[in-house]
Order: structure tokens, then sequence, then C-alpha cells
């Protein structure tokens, strides 16, 4: 009986990220204005070499999330409280017991991922600080970490 309310957190999420989603305008180092839809946003973070550019992609787009963060917030609250409704109706522990349950996979598995994954960071870290250097910026942040490496338009010395 509760199937047909399932989905409203996921339908208020779509309407508000997708429908009523109000595009920024940002304007390029380069000169042109640009309006800063999801895939302009992921193509100027993966091909503008330009640091801060990638960085007013990013502040640009991650504003309209933050203009509604009680809505996204409580559309989450929505999902965890729906999760928690049929793993407590169903019998389960956990929301990740019910989660697994239908492939048969143990919560410890999950939980030794986890685990495992925490203590192995470093070489992603050490990734970052070489990816740092290369690209040579001062700083790096999240929106540095989809602009390749090596620059194809640019000549390179042997």
């Amino acid at each position: 009986m509760s199937s047909r309310f399932s989905s409203a957190p996921y339908d208020a999420y779509a309407a508000l990220s997708t429908a009523d989603i109000k595009h920024p305008t940002i304007t390029l180092s380069t000169g042109p204005a640009v309006a800063l839809t999801y895939g302009q946003y992921r193509a100027i973070l993966a091909t503008n070499r330009n640091q801060s550019d990638r960085a007013a992609a990013f502040a640009a787009y991650h504003e309209l999330f933050a203009a509604n963060v009680n809505t996204y917030a409580s559309l989450y609250n929505g999902v965890l409280q729906r999760d928690w409704f049929h793993a407590q109706s169903r019998g389960y522990r956990s929301t990740l017991e019910a989660a697994l349950h239908g492939n048969n996979i143990p919560t410890t598995v999950v939980e030794n991922l986890i685990e495992s994954t925490k203590a192995g960071t470093e070489p992603l870290r050490r990734y970052h600080r070489l990816r740092k250097r290369v690209l040579g910026l001062d700083t790096y942040h999240n929106y540095d970490g989809a602009i390749p490496i090596v620059d194809l338009d640019r000549k390179y010395s042997l």
C-alpha cells in the first residue's frame, strides 16, 4: 500500500532539479557568456584549462542547490524515511540489510569495503598531489579533477 508514495521524493527532486531549475549564466575568461546547464558545466570542468573558469562554473552550479538547500534536505529525509519504513515493515535490522537482501550479500561485505577504502586512500591522495604538480596549480580543488593532465594543444619538449 505504500508503493504509490515511494517515488514521491524522487519525483519532487526531478521536478526541482530539471523542470524548475533556472540555469545561471557565467562569463568565461575568454569572453563568452554561457548558460550553465549540467552538460555545459561538465564540459567546462573537463575541457577548460583555466582554473578560474572551472572555479566559477563550480560555484555557480552548486549555488543552484544551495539556493534550495532546505528543500533538497527535506527530499533526502523523505528518501531516508521511506527506506527505513520499508526495512522495518519487512523485518530488516537496517536499510543496508534490506538493500543487500535481494542479492544475498551480507552487510559485512559493505562494511569491509568501507574500511578497506578508508585504509587505502593514500594512493589516491598521491595521485591528486601529482595532478596538482603536473597541472602547475597552486591549489587543487574538486573542479580540477576532470581536466586532463596532458594538454593535446601544447607542444612538449623531449
